[in-house]
């Protein structure tokens, strides 16, 4: 009978221990991300302005303010482009992020899609691009319902799995 040597060990227990230890590392990463989230953000979630929201993988950030935009319309104004800001202040390490933008709900006229491409342009021109994904598909959440996506444009930010 050959003996069980430390080498034969780690050979069969390293893989198990290095994925527990990603697992570890995507739980802190998006519990960092919230926490940031909700400390750059404090102001305008206290004033309702912006809603945060968890999801399995990071935080759905919704600008539920129209005066985000100038004149009720889909450009941003000076306060949304500060928020916008804000978020991104908040991100961990780009590589490590997914970024999704969608209007919710959609509006007769396109204004809400108006409004979703000029979020994804400040993202763009942050230079956040490579990390501009869609989200993977979440719970669908009963309209109104706790935990419900307020109207506004989402943003959700995703932490990827190493």
């Amino acid at each position: 009978m050959m003996p069980f040597s430390a080498a034969r060990l780690v050979l069969l227990l390293g893989p198990a221990l290095l994925l527990a230890a990603c697992a570890s590392q995507f739980a802190q990463n998006r519990q960092d991300l919230a926490s940031r989230l909700q400390v750059q953000l404090a102001p305008d979630i206290a004033a309702g302005r912006v809603a945060l929201q968890p999801l399995p993988d990071g935080t759905r950030v919704t600008l539920v303010e129209p005066s985000f935009y100038e004149n009720g319309g889909g450009t941003l104004s000076e306060s949304g482009r500060n928020i916008l800001t804000s978020v991104i202040q908040a991100l961990l390490d780009p590589a490590l992020m997914r970024i999704d933008v969608t209007a919710a709900p959609p509006t007769p006229g396109g204004l809400a899609e108006a409004r979703a491409q000029a979020v994804l342009q400040v993202f763009k021109d942050a230079s956040l691009g490579p990390s501009l994904q869609p989200a993977p598909a979440q719970p669908v959440l009963p309209p109104g319902g706790i935990g419900a996506t307020p109207p506004g444009v989402a943003i959700d930010l995703g932490v990827v799995r190493g």
